[in-house]
């Protein structure tokens, strides 16, 4: 994309809607099960963002999913990965087993890293700060890697494990958020609305076919 300025219209030039702009409303989740029938590559599934996208991705073969919002740029008030990750410890812990799970979003420092890891996510991604240390040219790139890692491993030696293949959820406290989490597909005013507006079948029916839904 260029670096030049978003030229703005009535409805305004933020990179959500220039983004937004490359979806094909036309996709569903058939063409997903196409892809993995016509290569045998890896397959990762980017913006998951609820407990029922990763599982109809994992039904349909996929290797991996990755978790995120996109910064939060795309659709505002969307949930954060880690919301999103620790929805699929409750819903479907399964899912660990069968496929990578990756986590992008507010990754900012080591502890972020150890505590994603903690929680099940096969590797995390960073973006902004990659791109803020860019700026600095291969220098500053390596001098932020650096730094993730030094602070990686002093979390490591804090916590008291020696190998990331020891992180498990029990050195996370996840009290806070832990309210946040969805524990199902229902909605306690769903069936209400679906009834106002005449349907006759549960929300969650009516998506199945179609694109991707994010929670607001």
């Amino acid at each position: 994309m260029s670096a030049q300025r978003a030229q703005n219209d009535s409805r305004g030039g933020g990179l959500g809607r220039v983004m937004a702009g490359f979806i094909d409303p036309a996709l569903t989740w058939k063409d997903l099960v196409w892809a993995r029938k016509h290569t045998h590559l890896p397959l990762v599934l980017k913006g998951v963002m609820s407990a029922d996208d990763a599982i109809l991705a994992m039904k349909a073969g996929v290797d991996g999913i990755l978790l995120g919002n996109h910064g939060g740029r795309n659709l505002d008030t969307s949930p954060p990965a880690l919301i999103t990750l620790l929805e699929l410890h409750k819903r479907c812990p399964e899912i660990f087993d069968k496929m990578e799970i990756y986590v992008d979003g507010g990754i900012r420092r080591g502890t972020d890293i150890l505590k994603a890891v903690c929680l099940g996510a096969t590797a995390v991604g960073m973006g902004r700060s990659v791109l803020f240390s860019a700026n600095y040219g291969q220098e500053g790139v390596e001098h932020l890697f650096d730094i993730m890692k030094d602070e990686l491993e002093g979390a490591m030696r804090l916590a008291g494990i020696t190998s990331l293949d020891e992180a498990h959820p029990g050195l996370v406290n996840t009290a806070d958020i832990d309210h946040l989490v969805p524990d199902s597909a229902s909605h306690p005013y769903a069936r209400s609305v679906a009834r106002g507006r005449g349907r006759t079948s549960p929300p969650s029916k009516l998506w199945n076919g179609g694109a991707s839904k994010a929670r607001l």
